[in-house]
């Protein structure tokens, strides 16, 4: 039992080295795969935040343009207030007055402004003083329309940008800016009205160089669409103008009243994934939303993904070769310790043999002569030293005729 033993030691403190080697294999590729994931996690993300600051810079500067759009309506719109001031005031009092210079100053407005459709004066009940546009006759009746019923709802607003809406007579929308006109006493004295041809958004932007995977769309609080690039369907602008988008996020966007935000979402209109900018122009029914599409803004990342994925890769085969060499070498190890225990026990069993059987020889008191099949002694007995004609270690290797005499030999 005491021989079987060191083996069994031996082979545990094998077994511990082998564990002891693979689990540091182990750990050492999840050391790796923890620092690439951070890696690749921080990348990650320093995209998307480059995309979502470079969304939010371009949704800043198309909603500075829209504001600038309606600053320069505005300022048509105080060309038209001035007239109050100015002899054509006995024209806003009594419509029936109305010269036909008004109307060619009106149209000639218009023409100077290429986004400006149509320029009206509209007295306190709603009617009609004077207009370019050839459907709203003097005296045709106004007051039903909404813009006009939040003036007088809201004594205080003294203008007033409208969403999309549609004209029944133009068989187009229209986006309507509306300014309030009040006499020298400060009563009320109607509103001017300029209705402006959204088109314009969309002619803009199809001159606005764009980045690969970028989108730019511009809608009102009715979720209606206003102009988008790029085009989505077979349809041109005017065929995307007044599509109401379904879209819950931008939905509550809205409803929340902030002034921006950022989220990432599919779009409604062609399915592509995108991060989103979206920035509401200030005091107007708009909204800019810029996107900037996963794929395109993940690119780089996905580049960087795929090399780190190959570096683990060809590290864990590197490692398991290495790991497997130094297992093969281990277990040689092992089978080299094995033979060299199993020699030694060999060698002491041998010796205990012939220590035995020297014992036993020993112990007879006759000569005894061993010889190979040559004649060779090879092994040389004699309980008295004086029966030999020489040493027994001489004797050995030595052929029987050498040493024994012609009588006996």
């Amino acid at each position: 039992m005491r021989d079987a033993s060191p083996p069994s030691d031996e082979g545990l403190l094998e077994r511990g080295t082998r564990r002891r080697a693979i689990a540091f294999y182990l750990l050492a590729l999840l050391a790796l795969l923890l620092l690439f994931a951070g890696l690749l996690l921080d990348q990650y993300r320093r995209d998307l935040e480059v995309g979502r600051e470079r969304a939010s810079a371009r949704a800043d500067l198309v909603a500075e343009w829209v504001a600038t759009t309606f600053a320069v309506s505005e300022h048509a719109l105080g060309g038209l207030s001035q007239l109050l001031e100015t002899p054509l005031e006995r024209v806003v009092k009594d419509p029936s007055l109305a010269p036909a210079d008004v109307e060619a100053l009106l149209a000639g407005q218009r023409d100077r402004l290429s986004f400006i459709d149509e320029l009206s004066l509209v007295d306190a009940a709603g009617r009609v003083i004077a207009s370019s546009a050839p459907w709203w006759p003097p005296g045709y009746d106004v007051s039903g329309l909404p813009y006009f019923r939040i003036f007088q709802s809201t004594p205080g607003r003294d203008e007033l940008v409208t969403p999309l809406y549609w004209s029944a007579f133009s068989q187009s929308f229209h986006v309507v800016h509306a300014r309030r006109l009040t006499g020298p006493d400060g009563n009320f004295r109607g509103l001017a009205v300029l209705q402006l041809n959204p088109v314009i958004f969309g002619e803009v932007l199809e001159r606005l160089n764009m980045t690969r995977g970028e989108s730019i769309a511009i809608i009102d609080t009715e979720m209606r669409l206003i102009t988008r690039r790029p085009i989505f369907g077979e349809g041109g602008t005017m065929d995307m103008l007044g599509t109401l988008v379904s879209e819950p996020l931008t939905r509550a966007f809205l409803d929340s009243g902030e002034a921006s935000t950022a989220l990432r979402t599919a779009s409604r209109l062609d399915g592509i994934e995108r991060l989103y900018a979206m920035q509401r122009v200030e005091g107007l029914p708009f909204l800019v939303v810029v996107g900037e599409q996963i794929e395109v803004l993940l690119a780089g990342w996905g580049q960087r993904l795929w090399l780190l994925v190959g570096i683990f890769l060809i590290v864990a085969a590197l490692g398991w070769w290495l790991l497997r060499h130094y297992l093969g070498r281990l277990r040689l190890e092992g089978e080299l310790r094995r033979h060299l225990v199993e020699r030694e026990q060999a060698r002491r069993a041998v010796q205990e043999r012939e220590a035995r059987l020297q014992a036993l020889v020993g112990s007879i008191q006759d000569m005894i002569l061993v010889f190979d099949a040559q004649g060779h002694f090879i092994y040389v007995h004699a309980a008295d030293r004086d029966q030999l004609l020489d040493e027994a270690e001489a004797l050995l290797q030595r052929h029987y005729r050498d040493v024994l005499p012609e009588a006996v030999a």
